[in-house]
């Protein structure tokens, strides 16, 4: 509703109380002058003068002052009906129960203040779940390598153990501890991003330039899996924020190389237009089946389970955040079995 709607709405509920009141005085006044009447006879009320005048003003005016406390009773009443209703709402809403509704019937201002708050308390029970889903998800996942670390060590404690064995637990333990720390920086750059809420003024820089780094830094990894890499970049001058979207081409890049296959090829494109920037990033990977896509953005979620010992499933969730704080928006087209393409959409 507008604001011009809900003033005029406003404005209609307000002469309708004030009417009220009025026809209220009225009916008091006229019920005072009645009984005055029905005691000295319906013909006297006319004749001017009469002592009993005295008296009917005297008794309008005590049966107005107890009509109008009674008035102001039930109005009490009635006004504070919804304001105890809202109350206890929020005291439920204050102990975690966030399945809480309210209804407010009446008017438009009582019928806003219900859905703002189911509003709200819809919010909140969102929030709750995903708090809880990311506490369950983020003990199971730090709880895998810390058992392995664990289980590999006990191993290392046996004096007879071959020396090859214990060259390739100790890989393993140094690994899973990689991984380990990887994740705690991770989670915590996600946290920082999810209670960030202002990003500093955006300046001009070299977007292409920095993708060009971005690939340089995965050199080893690119030639460790045999991955041949094509790009297709136009120069192009963005103004953002360069050190939140430099997070964005490194993970989209590391997740590419993770989920190819050996000896497959990446493509990266770079398209501008007079008010947008799109950068795509297509692997040859195992892809993403379609009751998935709605789930790639999720903490913690992977769609190849099987090279869960080589990410966090924190990564995606970083790129979309960027992006909200960015004002731009990421996409992904996926196709199980053949790959996965990645599409950041920027404004100039």
């Amino acid at each position: 509703m507008s604001e011009k709607k809900r003033k005029r709405v406003s404005g209609r509920t307000a002469l309708f109380y004030a009417v009220i009141v009025f026809l209220i005085l009225i009916c008091a006044v006229g019920l005072a002058v009645l009984i005055v009447a029905l005691v000295k006879g319906a013909d006297v009320i006319f004749q001017a003068g009469q002592p009993w005048v005295g008296t009917a003003f005297v008794l309008a005016a005590v049966v107005s002052l107890l009509m109008g406390v009674i008035i102001a009773l039930v109005s009490s009443y009635l006004t504070m009906r919804p304001v105890r209703k809202v109350t206890d709402a929020m005291d439920d809403l204050a102990k975690g129960r966030f399945e809480t509704r309210l209804e407010l019937g009446g008017f438009e201002e009582a019928r806003r203040i219900s859905e703002s708050f189911n509003k709200m308390s819809r919010e909140l029970g969102s929030i709750e779940t995903l708090r809880a889903d990311f506490v369950n998800n983020l003990s199971h996942e730090f709880k895998t390598p810390i058992v392995s670390l664990r289980g590999f060590a006990k191993l290392l404690r046996d004096p007879a153990l071959p020396e090859t064995e214990r060259q390739e637990y100790l890989d393993i333990i140094i690994r899973e501890s990689s991984r380990l720390a990887d994740m705690a920086d991770n989670v915590l750059a996600l946290s920082r991003l999810e209670h960030r809420t202002i990003v500093p003024p955006p300046e001009e820089y070299d977007v292409t330039e920095q993708i060009r780094r971005c690939i340089l830094l995965l050199e080893s990894k690119l030639a460790r899996r045999h991955l041949e890499i094509e790009t297709d970049l136009q120069e192009c001058m963005l103004r953002g924020n360069a050190e939140l979207l430099y997070q964005v081409w490194v993970n989209l890049l590391d997740n590419a190389v993770k989920f190819s296959r050996e000896g497959g090829h990446i493509r990266v494109t770079l398209r501008q237009g007079k008010a947008f920037v799109q950068i795509a990033i297509a692997d040859e990977g195992c892809g993403i089946p379609a009751e998935g896509l709605s789930h790639v953005f999720d903490r913690f979620w992977q769609a190849d389970r099987s090279r869960a010992t080589e990410g966090s499933g924190v990564g995606l969730a970083i790129v979309r955040r960027v992006m909200d704080l960015c004002g731009g928006s990421v996409a992904v087209e996926s196709v199980e079995g053949e790959g996965s393409t990645f599409i950041v959409t920027l404004p100039r």
